[in-house]
């Protein structure tokens, strides 16, 4: 049985902050100085956790490392990958569908000018919101959150279950993004209720918190909805430890804290063409 540890990338660079935003786009926002904390101090956590499941079940934990492409995503997930390449079974791969949201021609534009852009599109966006029915807003030329859930859910979730499957993991970790995790729930998560709804049900998670889910094919009560997993909610959130620090520390303690991208894999061991 495999436990599913999904994280939303720690917090990134505002738009409006960001000098490039309109030429280089969404996928090129970078981590905050509070965002690197945050992923560090979720990193430990993470480490810390799997270790003591180590030890607890006496054995070697198979552990799989998925992210998105998008560099507040590759940057989080690699931050965490530095403390669990302490772990012998460990394997990381990027997955293009973990990406965020498409937004076509609004990609790259302050959220204040998608009216000026694409002004028959932001007015059927918009009155889709008000409806509730958010989940199919369009996007000009980009994808509507349902056209996230179904490459997460046919592309992503699939190629990852079939990783899975060939390495017998134990523990799985996916680093994406706000829109990305709630599709990953949603797919985990077989409900009852038009799936639409069931979106408006679920927030974007907190920076670099984790959202547990766990396998049981055993359970009737989940087999009777026709699922083997169970979503057991947010079991790590980062971020009042991450804003305690930022206000403890000098700004060359803070500058001396960012984190410097460095080897995907420990450098003390051998790099591995594939899984394990």
């Amino acid at each position: 049985m495999t436990d599913f540890y999904l994280i939303r990338h720690a917090e990134a660079l505002d738009p409006v902050n960001f000098p490039n935003f309109e030429s280089q786009g969404n996928a090129r926002l970078p981590l905050t100085q509070r965002g690197v904390l945050q992923a560090n101090l979720t990193a430990v956590a993470m480490r810390d956790l799997l270790l003591e499941k180590e030890d607890f079940t006496g054995k070697d934990r198979r552990i799989l490392l998925f992210h998105s492409p998008y560099e507040r995503a590759w940057h989080t997930a690699d931050i965490i990958s530095q403390e669990l390449s302490y772990f012998e079974k460990f394997y990381r791969e990027q997955h293009a569908d973990l990406r965020e949201q498409d937004l076509g021609k609004w990609d790259g534009i302050h959220k204040d000018r998608w009216k000026d852009i694409a002004p028959e599109t932001y007015h059927a966006w918009k009155t889709k919101a008000e409806q509730m029915l958010g989940f199919y807003a369009p996007t000009p030329d980009g994808e509507k959150p349902v056209d996230v859930w179904s490459r997460v859910k046919n592309s992503a979730f699939a190629s990852i279950s079939r990783t899975i499957q060939q390495t017998d993991a134990t523990d799985v970790i996916i680093v994406s993004h706000g829109m990305t995790t709630r599709a990953l729930i949603m797919v985990f998560n077989k409900t009852d209720i038009p799936i639409h709804d069931y979106f408006h049900q679920i927030s974007n998670p907190p920076n670099a918190a984790v959202h547990l889910v766990t396998e049981n094919p055993t359970d009737s009560s989940l087999r009777a909805h026709g699922t083997r997993y169970r979503h057991e909610g947010l079991i790590y959130d980062p971020a009042a430890e991450a804003h305690n620090l930022v206000k403890a520390y000098t700004k060359a303690e803070m500058d001396a804290a960012v984190y410097r991208k460095g080897s995907l894999i420990n450098p003390n061991r051998d790099q591995h063409p594939g899984p394990f």
